[in-house]
């Protein structure tokens, strides 16, 4: 078995568009990504 190092931080501004393909992706799994209306200026 390998050991592994994860690092968790806060996010930030420049995280956002990755963020939002996140949850964009979720939301579509999901199975609401009609109603999902996040933009990076909401």
């Amino acid at each position: 078995m390998t050991n592994s190092t994860v690092h968790v931080r806060r996010a930030v501004e420049h995280d956002v568009p990755t963020l939002l393909i996140l949850m964009r992706l979720l939301a579509e799994f999901e199975g609401y990504d009609a109603d999902f209306a996040v933009t990076e200026e909401t």
